[in-house]
């Protein structure tokens, strides 16, 4: 019921997303000097897929030297048994703190309470389990709960409120410039060799071909297919040229007009304005005029 992970990767792996990263840094300072208080009880990142949101947690495992772990479903078909699983799920993080504890598609793991189900309460039930649980002082900066979730419209409303998600952190599309710093970290990561220094022309060739649709995770596919390309055409590094057969060889998996709905429902979860690139901050005023916060 728990999958243990073995963190690689730190920080310097993730390319942009520097505001999140500065307050990773900042909760990582405190859990190595044992300020417990400075620590979030827990941190909740939305946004679109392959923004970097799993990335994140793994690298704050990495950086903190703690366990790394994530949930899966506890739910069984027996009465009684998915409450029994989720308890013993529960006493396992207790003994291997300090730990980390990734929650993925936090949306999927039970119903909100808004939402009609079927299961007899199970979800109310493991639902308050994971409250009592979170909400323990004794477990602050031992057990650091990071929930993620593509759909944060789904989550219920007691899941956003400060105490039991201190941060709630919108991941958006990169940038320009967060695109050319995922491309430099890109080669080094994978152990690639680049003979590209200056992103700039390959993040020029991604926004006219696919303007506002390429993550963190498609430039990752991207610079895998350059390499490749590469290594076809009997090159041992990587060349512009391969860079841009790779863009506009690769065909996004979401259109436009989802990523923005995806983006603005994060963006109505958002707990900090530092969270915030300086170019997307504007988009927080569909939050704050009230016109709602739709999702793809």
């Amino acid at each position: 019921m728990l999958e243990v992970l073995e963190p690689e990767l730190g920080l310097e792996s993730i390319g942009g997303l520097e505001p999140v990263k500065a307050f990773f840094r900042e909760v990582i300072a405190a859990l190595r000097k044992g300020e417990v208080k400075l620590v979030p009880r827990g941190i909740t990142l939305v946004g679109p897929p392959g923004v970097g949101k799993t990335a994140l947690a793994e690298a704050l495992a990495y950086e903190c030297g703690f366990n790394f772990v994530k949930v899966i479903n506890a739910r069984d078909r027996w009465v009684g048994q998915s409450e029994r699983n989720y308890w013993k799920i529960l006493q396992a993080l207790r003994s291997m703190t300090p730990v980390v504890v990734l929650e993925d598609e936090a949306d999927q793991s039970e119903h909100s309470r808004d939402e009609a189900s079927a299961d007899s309460g199970v979800s109310n039930r493991l639902r308050q389990m994971r409250f009592d649980f979170t909400g323990d002082p004794r477990i602050q900066g031992q057990i650091l709960w990071i929930r993620i979730s593509n759909r944060p419209d789904r989550l219920d409303a007691a899941e956003k409120r400060s105490g039991r998600s201190s941060e709630r952190i919108p991941l958006l599309m990169p940038d320009a410039a967060d695109k050319a710093r995922i491309f430099e970290v890109m080669p080094t990561k994978h152990g690639f060799p680049c003979e590209v220094t200056d992103f700039s022309t390959a993040v020029e060739h991604c926004e006219r071909r696919h303007p506002g649709q390429i993550s963190g995770a498609d430039i990752e596919e991207i610079t895998f297919r350059a390499y490749r390309r590469a290594r076809w055409r009997g090159a041992q590094s990587i060349a512009l040229e391969d860079y841009h057969w790779a863009i506009e060889d690769f065909i996004p998996f979401q259109d436009r007009e989802s990523i923005e709905a995806q983006e603005r429902a994060a963006l109505a979860l958002c707990s900090s304005r530092q969270f915030l690139p300086e170019g997307k901050r504007d988009l927080l005023e569909v939050r704050e005029s009230g016109s709602g916060s739709g999702a793809a």
